[in-house]
């Protein structure tokens, strides 16, 4: 249950940053080209990545969950820029479902502009990767589309839950490291408390659910359906067996 998309509808709009379908700091990138994001963002140099587990409560329901509750999560990707293009300072990359007004299962794979730099602040944990920095937002997003990621359909859990956003950012974040793009290792955590492992991966903590108090626990990947893409399966990787 922890990535029903259709939960919170507010929280929804603040992980697209949707306020309105032309907002020009939203791509759609299952139904337009890279091309469609201004070529001075697509060519900013990446500083640092990240994978965030977004809360899907507002912070005043989060006040009403006992400290041993779980906390639904929606994971993201972040990546911060090494110098502010036009007053933004990264863009952050999603699937999330396409409508949360209709039972349809459709993914959209959308890149969101921000204006700040660091740990989004709906996130429960957000773990920073070292990326290389010669290369551009383009050859990340790149390496995403052209492998056909952006088609996607959510599953649904046995709790009658939609499910998908951690398979889809650990086939994305293993495109990106079989590139060379990005380091699997954790570089640092945020927040810091409470502490969590040590020699963490990025399929370690997509594997990750978290208590209202930050405590993580095993929660294995549920899947959802790639249209034009073969999933690829290794023993790291913390899919539901």
């Amino acid at each position: 249950m922890d990535e029903d998309a259709t939960s919170d509808l507010s929280f929804y709009n603040e992980l697209c940053h949707w306020d309105g379908l032309r907002n020009t700091t939203q791509f759609d990138l299952a139904q337009n080209s890279l091309e469609s994001i201004p070529r001075e963002f697509l060519e900013a140099i990446p500083a640092t990545f990240f994978i965030e587990l977004l809360s899907i409560l507002e912070e005043d329901d989060l006040e009403y969950l006992d400290p041993d509750d779980e906390v639904l999560t929606h994971a993201s990707f972040k990546i911060d820029f090494a110098t502010p293009v036009n007053g933004c300072k990264g863009i952050k990359v999603c699937m999330s479902l396409e409508s949360v007004s209709t039972n349809t299962m459709e993914g959209n794979m959308t890149a969101n502009l921000v204006t700040y730099s660091g740990m989004t602040q709906s996130s429960m944990r957000s773990y920073s990767f070292p990326i290389d920095q010669s290369i551009t937002v383009r050859q990340v997003l790149e390496t995403i589309t052209n492998k056909g990621l952006q088609y996607f359909k959510f599953g649904m859990d046995l709790l009658g839950n939609f499910c998908g956003c951690r398979d889809f950012a650990v086939q994305a974040f293993y495109q990106l490291q079989a590139r060379g793009y990005v380091d699997p290792n954790v570089e640092a955590v945020f927040p810091e408390e409470p502490p969590v492992a040590a020699n963490l991966t990025a399929y370690d903590v997509l594997g990750t659910g978290y208590n209202r108090n930050g405590t993580s626990f095993d929660r294995p990947i549920d899947k959802g359906s790639f249209l034009q893409y073969t999933r690829v399966m290794e023993p790291y990787m913390k899919y539901r067996r």
